[in-house]
């Protein structure tokens, strides 16, 4: 349907017969309603039919200049600094016949370019560039998280730490609950964690290595959640230094992550899209 071109500061030339008036007025039309409501379109062309990577934060836009029975012509920058934009022309195969043609045309190209890429039709329009940190709820239950992993997990930390034989004469000082048993550790983390509650410390020290694979299979799966919305729906290229800072809110934060990833990326997309 289309064929990609390597970007260049002129665009090759490819004939194409002359058009009316009346296809001048459609073709400012187009172009207008595309540069307007469907620059998301214009980075999923380049992305796919010219191999040009999403541009970083800061870059003007790119902008559709011309529209022909022979090809697209876009003008992008390729960084924030580029002084002058380079040209990528994309070729119709097999050309139109009129600019009528256009819009089912560019449709077209547009769900070629999300399946190519795979992005799921109207997503992916905006590259979510940035990584932002969570508030006081969220590191809160990022470090709760964290700790708990750390804490629970196998031969790595046990919960016995800091206790002595008799739990009401540990190194934490008598045990303030007179009725907690002898036989369950006294620690820092049991009385300040799991409140001091013996029926709470006996579930987890029995299901402690079933307690650690609950707790780090949600969050591996969150993680993973995270990177199919990342790489299919907010343009994120997997390994990057954006990806790794998502996923990782999203390993220990969770559900809250996703709430604000979403935000930044409607931010950066900015207003609603319309149809082609």
């Amino acid at each position: 349907m289309a064929t990609s071109s390597a970007s260049s500061e002129s665009a090759p030339y490819v004939y194409s017969p002359p058009i009316s008036p009346t296809d001048d007025a459609l073709l400012t039309r187009i172009l207008n309603h595309m540069n307007i409501d469907h620059r998301d379109s214009i980075l999923l062309f380049l992305r796919h039919f010219s191999n040009i990577p999403p541009p970083p934060p800061g870059t003007p836009d790119p902008e559709l200049i011309d529209i022909s029975l022979a090809g697209i012509t876009i003008s992008h920058h390729l960084s924030p600094k580029a002084a002058t934009p380079a040209i990528a022309f994309i070729p119709f195969t097999p050309p139109m016949e009129s600019l009528v043609q256009s819009r089912a045309r560019l449709a077209a190209m547009v769900a070629e370019s999300q399946e190519a890429l795979g992005l799921t039709p109207n997503q992916g329009k905006a590259a979510l560039t940035r990584v932002t940190a969570p508030g006081i709820v969220g590191l809160t239950v990022s470090l709760l998280v964290l700790h708990t992993i750390i804490c629970f997990c196998p031969g790595i930390v046990n919960l016995y730490t800091l206790s002595q034989t008799d739990p009401h004469h540990s190194r934490l000082g008598p045990n303030p609950n007179p009725a907690y048993p002898a036989d369950l550790p006294d620690t820092l983390y049991t009385r300040y964690i799991m409140l001091n509650q013996p029926w709470l410390v006996r579930l987890l020290s029995t299901w402690r290595r079933e307690f650690w694979l609950l707790v780090v299979g949600i969050h591996i799966a969150e993680a993973v959640y995270m990177d199919r919305k990342l790489t299919r729906e907010w343009g994120v290229k997997r390994w990057g230094g954006v990806w790794m800072g998502w996923v990782g809110w999203a390993f220990m934060e969770g559900f809250g992550s996703f709430q604000r990833a979403g935000r930044v990326y409607r931010g950066d997309e900015g207003k609603g899209k319309k149809k082609l």
